[in-house]
């Protein structure tokens, strides 16, 4: 019985996970005589992941319990171009794109990239990735 399911319709990108990952795994070891545990969670990890890359630009929803959607709503201002300076070199530039605004070079959101990283990242975590807003 599900007590709240939200419209999923209201994402702007939706990430489907594979039911295989949602599993936590835990692998009983024995090291030194001693009984260690070692705890795998893939999904989590994911998330994770997805969550300090992203987490200035996006609102990031899951289901804690059942993690089978990702959903990310774009902050109001993501793609607002910010102006490049030269004491930029610490800003990971990996998900921007460079444009030209009133003959300054800015930096903005490029969606492609981000698509791409949360594609490669979640190699064998993702299923499909569904961008449903406008960007």
């Amino acid at each position: 019985m599900t007590l709240f399911e939200p419209d999923l319709s209201m994402m702007d990108v939706l990430i489907e996970l594979n039911p295989e990952t949602q599993r936590r795994l835990q692998f009983p070891l024995q090291q030194d005589g001693r009984k260690v545990e070692l705890f795998m969670d893939p999904a989590g990890n994911y998330i994770k992941h997805i969550q300090e890359s992203y987490s200035d630009k996006a609102v990031i929803l899951y289901d804690v319990n059942n993690i089978k959607y990702v959903g990310l709503i774009w902050k109001p201002g993501a793609f607002d171009p910010i102006p490049l300076k030269k004491s930029c070199s610490d800003v990971d530039k990996s998900s921007k794109k460079l444009t030209e605004l009133e003959g300054e070079v800015c930096m903005s959101l490029d969606i492609n990239a981000v698509l791409q990283d949360c594609n490669f990242v979640g190699k064998d975590i993702v299923k499909n990735i569904t961008v449903m807003g406008e960007c």
